[in-house]
């Protein structure tokens, strides 16, 4: 198990989880993402992190409330608005998903969007 400082370190409680995210461990993310939450609810990134790790875990709606709230603090990462769109594709909210990818194309041009996009109109 990789030490985190017993928790009083935000940042290596913040990298601890995202390598066991990508490990695969994603639930131990999961809580050590709330727990940055918690101890800096200012810093998008771990909430945008935390949003990531639902989504991951198929809790769709979840996930859209998280990244939901992180717009309500940052409203220009192309990030959130693209993970978002993920999310309202795995629910088969079309049209929604359609419109957070256009969107995160706006704040920043990316392929995996363009991508998302295209997929959306071919089953639109």
């Amino acid at each position: 198990m990789l030490e985190d400082s017993e928790g009083r370190s935000e940042y290596a409680t913040y990298l601890k989880a995202l390598i066991l995210r990508m490990k695969g461990n994603i639930h131990e993310s999961l809580e050590l993402f709330k727990k940055c939450h918690l101890l800096n609810p200012a810093n998008t990134d771990y909430l945008k992190q935390f949003g990531r790790s639902l989504y991951l875990l198929g809790r769709h709606k979840a996930a859209i409330e998280v990244f939901e709230e992180c717009l309500n603090l940052e409203s220009e990462d192309w990030e959130v608005y693209f993970y978002k769109g993920l999310s309202y594709k795995f629910l088969r909210v079309y049209d929604e998903a359609i419109a957070l990818f256009s969107q995160a194309n706006v704040i920043h041009k990316h392929e995996n969007t363009y991508i998302e996009l295209g997929r959306m109109y071919q089953i639109k």
